[in-house]
Parts: C-alpha cells; structure tokens; sequence
C-alpha cells in the first residue's frame, strides 16, 4: 500500500460547434479516442475483456525529458459519453466521467469530471500532465469534426500557467541589468534563476506549437468568439508598416519567401512546416502568386495536418493536385511515403520553408534531403534564424540559447557558415539576405501590445536577438536547367 495517498477532483470542458452523433462517435470509439491523445504510444484490447485495454503513454518529465508508463483501463460506454477508469503506477488511479450534451446555441459541451488518488508528492505533476493532454485531446477532437475555431485555451494559456510570475520576474530583472552599470556581475544570476523557473512553466504550458497562433490573427476590435480570417503561424516582415494591419505583416514574408523560391507556373511544390495551412491557402488562390500543378506538403503535428486538409479542400481544384503529410521535416528512411524518400518519385521545382527550418533536426540534413529532391534548376528558400558570426563565441550567447532552447545546437551557425553548407551540399547560386532589423523589432513591439501572456514570449524574442540571431531569407538552385 502506498503511503500518504490523497484524492483530487478536476474537471474540464470544451463547447465545440459539431453534432453530439458526431462527437460521440469519435469519443466512444476506443479506436479514434486513443489517438486523440498527445501522449498515448500503443493501446493493446484485452482478448477477453472488449472494454478493457493496456494504454502505453510517454511520460514528460520537466519538459526536458521522456519516459514511458503502462497502465490498465476499463472503458464503460454510456449513451452520452462513458466512464474510464485507469489504474496506473506508484498508486495512481484515476476515475474519468465524460459526457457530451448538446447546447441551444448549435454547439455540445463536451465535460469530464476526474478523480485522481495518488501519492501526494506526485499529485502536481499527475494533475499537470493530465490535465494539458487531455485538454490537447479537446483540441485534435475539435479539428475533426468543426469548421476552424479559436481555442480558447489556447488564447489565455499563458495566464494559466502557475510560474509566470517568477517569468516576469526574471524579464524584471533583466530589463533593469540591461541599464545598470552592474549588468555584466549579475548577468549570470539572471539565467540561473531562468533556468529553474523554464522547467516548471514547461508542466503548465501547452504544446509551443499548437494552435495558439490563432489569436495572433485577429485584431483587438474582433470577435474573439469567431475564427480568425487568417491563420498565419510566422513572424512577419515588418519592413513597409510603420503602423501595420497583423495579417499584411505576415502574409508579406512568405511572399518574400516565394519571390526566392522563383516559382514557376505549373511547377511542383513542396511545402515545409506549413502550420495550420495558411501557406497552402496563398498557393492555392493569391493571383500574385504562380499557381503550382502540384502541391506537397509536410508538418510534423497531426492536428495542423488535419486541420489544414479541412481548410483547403474548399479551395482545392481540379488541376491542382495536392498531398498533406503529418511528419519530421528531416526524412526517417523507414518513411516511405515521406517527400523527401529516396525512393520517391516526385521531384520538386521548388521548396518553401517559412520560419520553422532551425527547429530541424538537423537542418543540415533537411538541405541534404531537398537537395536530392530538387529537380534539376529547382530551388530552395527558407525563412531561418541563424547568427552573427562573432555573436557564437560569446557565453552569453551560449547561455541564452542553451536555456531557451530554440533550435538543437547543431543549427545555431553562423551566416557564414550557412552559405559554405549550402555550397558544400551542391546548391548554386546561393544568396542569404539579413533581414533581422525588418523582423525582430516589430514582431517584439507587436507581441508586447497583445497582454503581458505574450509581453514575455515577446522578451525571450528579443533576447535572441541580443544573443545575435539574426533573421534571414536564403536560397540556392541546384544545377541544371
């Protein structure tokens, strides 16, 4: 028996703009439930018990780290939802009621009241862990059966988080460093106590890539019941608005991408980290832009994947042909179907990666695998953070990045060091075009103005900038005609 077991209640609900038959099927459908979940690995039927099952799950640990835990869970289906109940390990179990009950306004509450016993120590973590799947449960459940719509959670879930204070904190102290003659003694101080903080903010906070980018699309006068008339996920080119409407800023550094990526009409196009799709809608039906015969796409979370299929079947035509995959930019070779397969037939004219390429693991590789899937004359440009070639031996630069974590240190090169790989790799006439001072500075003045949730995302931004990322626009050809 484990000693000091307590109980808690939590409960959590989400109004969705779908029929109840809809949801339900989903909900009740052990099938499509589980991999609703962000966390759940295997689920395996008992041969004997239909309503029983053995759920394998990854196990975050401080946002850093990943385990894995295997637990029991008995599923009873009701006629508006059913009732879960999980026993798991170190003494924790876990009794879910989920219901879905249809509203007057055309919507259905969807609800679920836990209880959760566990050794107390654990409970924080038990009931944070929890709580942010299955509200990342709602949010895939949402994107199958709904027309686009803002999360709300995802709008304020900065203000939930139980460490934002020791956040402002920091940004505090650094902003008052940054004008003290005594900013080089406690400069370190500053980054320690950001580094304990960082790991317990990361159990409150969603995935950094979800859908909270919604809320950055709408303007302050709008309804922040309605959807967004965008859904651009980038941070913008800020050159031409002194006093900008959000959506022209963002729309207007993916058409700087493409004006690199020299498209042509007819061409075949492959899409990389396209969000939640609005990339894809500009490709498909801006008249500035050449419409492609061909259109691939590939991002590596499933719920923009599905969202964006909904989102551009509307305007998908006959003589466009378009494929979306939910996967890693970098090519995993068992991943046949991937675009950039070896085996894969398809070459591409051109290809776009807006903002999204230093996350890649490695962008090195990512280059190397485009390369090859590069029609000859075809070529690449990306929107990318790389960094100022004496900013790297800096420790400030070093500890900036290493407690941030960005990018995997293998991207964190210099604009020097990027042209020479993009040579070494086989591409030619390569051009990297710094435009860091149009980006960061407007995009960190437009966070700052949008509450103090997106005050701070806005400093760790400038903070980058301090470290001396720089914000470029790069393209290279491979040979041929």
């Amino acid at each position: 028996m484990w000693p000091f077991i307590i109980s808690r209640s939590v409960h959590l609900q989400r109004s969705i703009r779908a029929s109840a038959s809809d949801v339900l099927n989903i909900l009740q459908n052990p099938d499509t439930l589980f991999r609703l979940s962000p966390l759940v690995v295997a689920v395996t039927p008992d041969p004997v018990r239909p309503s029983s099952f053995t759920v394998t799950e990854k196990l975050p640990i401080l946002g850093y780290f990943e385990s894995s835990t295997t637990f029991k869970c008995d599923m009873n289906v009701m006629a508006d939802g059913f009732i879960a109940e999980v026993d798991a390990n170190a003494g924790t179990s876990l009794r879910n009621q989920l219901t879905v009950v249809e509203q007057s306004d055309g919507t259905v509450l969807v609800s679920e009241n836990i209880v959760v016993k566990g050794v107390c120590i654990f409970m924080p973590f038990i009931i944070g862990t929890m709580t942010k799947a299955h509200l990342s449960l709602f949010d895939m459940l949402a994107s199958k059966v709904e027309e686009p719509k803002i999360s709300s959670r995802q709008m304020n879930k900065h203000s939930s988080s139980p460490i934002v204070g020791c956040v402002i904190f920091v940004v505090a102290m650094f902003k008052y460093l940054a004008d003290s003659n005594a900013k080089q003694l406690y400069f370190s101080l500053a980054l320690s106590v950001f580094a304990v903080c960082l790991p317990f903010w990361s159990l409150g906070a969603t995935d950094p890539y979800g859908l909270f980018h919604l809320s950055l699309n709408k303007l302050p006068h709008e309804d922040a019941n309605t959807p967004p008339r965008t859904e651009w996920l980038n941070m913008g080119y800020w050159k031409f608005y002194p006093h900008p409407h959000p959506r022209h800023i963002l729309i207007a550094l993916a058409l700087k991408l493409i004006s690199e990526a020299r498209l042509k009409v007819g061409g075949k196009v492959l899409d990389v980290g396209y969000g939640t799709g609005q990339s894809l809608v500009l490709l498909l039906s801006n008249d500035s832009v050449p419409r492609p015969s061909r259109l691939v796409g590939v991002t590596s979370l499933e719920t923009h994947c599905e969202r964006s299929k909904g989102r551009i079947m509307k305007l998908q035509k006959q003589n466009i042909q378009v494929d979306l995959y939910s996967a890693d930019a970098v090519c995993d070779e068992s991943n046949k179907s991937h675009p950039l397969h070896p085996e894969s037939e398809v070459y591409f004219n051109s290809i776009l990666t807006l903002d999204c390429a230093y996350h890649f693991d490695t962008r090195r590789r990512f280059l190397g695998q485009s390369f090859e899937k590069l029609a000859p004359g075809g070529r690449i440009a990306l929107a990318d953070i790389c960094f100022a070639p004496s900013a790297l031996k800096s420790l400030k630069t070093r500890l900036i990045t290493s407690l941030l974590r960005v990018m995997p240190s293998a991207n964190m090169i210099s604009t020097e060091e990027y042209v020479q790989d993009m040579l070494q790799i086989g591409f030619v006439d390569v051009v990297l075009e710094d435009i860091t001072e149009d980006v960061f500075p407007g995009f960190v003045k437009f966070l700052k103005g949008r509450g103090w949730g997106w005050w701070i995302f806005g400093y760790i931004f400038q903070w980058y900038a301090i470290a001396g990322a720089r914000f470029v626009i790069v393209g290279g050809s491979k040979y041929g005609s």
